[in-house]
């Protein structure tokens, strides 16, 4: 946990996670798995460190949109998320 949180905020790197699975195949999981988070830096710090695109939300306009912010120059990675 410590490890990928340092390393996050050290090199301020920016990190999402994105997830795109066969329907079924995603309601049967989201039935049968019970966390909080999917991606593993959120996993082991327990908390939203990095944006997690999920099935619905893993479109090319939404992940655009996330890339565009994070290459904003007013973009502060200390409030990020």
């Amino acid at each position: 946990m410590v490890a990928s949180v340092q390393y996050l905020e050290v090199h301020q790197k920016s990190a999402w996670s994105c997830l795109s699975i066969y329907i079924l195949t995603y309601h049967i999981a989201k039935h049968l798995v019970k966390i909080p988070y999917v991606s593993l830096p959120n996993l082991l710090a327990e908390e939203m460190l990095v944006p997690e695109f999920i099935q619905d939300r893993a479109q090319p306009e939404l992940l655009g949109a996330a890339i565009l912010e994070i290459l904003s120059p007013t973009f502060d990675r200390t409030e990020a998320y």
